[in-house]
């Protein structure tokens, strides 16, 4: 479960058909900070661990941050709250 955590989170999610999902992480202003999952997934259950820092790999600030599943031409976006 992704609320609250302290420096690493797994996203669970479910996709009812198989299809490419993407896994991005965004900041309170919706600016992209790491993709974690751009692959093709068979139907299912899946996760994603979040180790809390950007695409460069540099420790992101504690805050609220959002993940958007998208697959399939279907969106789902969350909240987390980082804490450091």
């Amino acid at each position: 479960m992704p609320n609250p955590f302290t420096g690493r989170t797994t996203i669970r999610y479910s996709i009812p058909s198989a299809s490419p999902a993407v896994v991005n992480v965004y900041d309170a202003t919706g600016r992209m900070i790491r993709t974690l999952r751009d692959a093709s997934h068979g139907p299912g259950e899946h996760s994603v661990t979040w180790d809390g820092k950007n695409g460069g790999g540099e420790d992101v600030p504690a805050g609220i941050y959002l993940y958007e599943l998208r697959w399939n031409g279907h969106s789902e976006t969350k909240r987390m709250l980082l804490m450091r």
